[in-house]
C-alpha cells in the first residue's frame, strides 16, 4: 500500500501506480514468484495487487525492484488469503 493524494488520487498518482505495476510485474515474473493482477486507488492510498507463489521471495523482489528503480516503497505489504 502506497500513499497518494486524497480521495481517488490524482492523474499523476494513477500514472505512478501503472508504472509500479508494470515494473513489478516484469520483476515478479522474471523471479518466478508471481505476477501483478491489478490495483486500486481510494481513501488517499493506492494498492498494487500481486498473486504470489512465494510470499517471501515476492516481498524481497518488490522492495529490491522499487529501490533499484527509485520508486517509493510501500508503507505496508499485506498478505491476503
Amino acid at each position: 500500500m502506497f500513499d497518494c493524494s486524497g480521495g481517488l488520487g490524482s492523474t499523476a498518482d494513477l500514472d505512478l501506480r501503472h508504472q509500479i505495476e508494470q515494473i513489478l510485474d516484469e520483476a515478479l515474473i522474471d523471479a518466478g514468484c508471481g505476477k501483478v493482477v491489478g490495483g486500486s486507488i481510494g481513501g488517499g492510498e493506492m494498492e498494487v495487487h500481486v498473486d504470489a507463489s512465494s510470499v517471501r521471495l515476492a516481498k524481497r523482489t518488490i522492495v529490491d525492484t522499487l529501490k533499484r528503480n527509485d520508486l517509493p516503497l510501500p508503507k505496508r505489504i499485506a498478505r491476503v488469503q
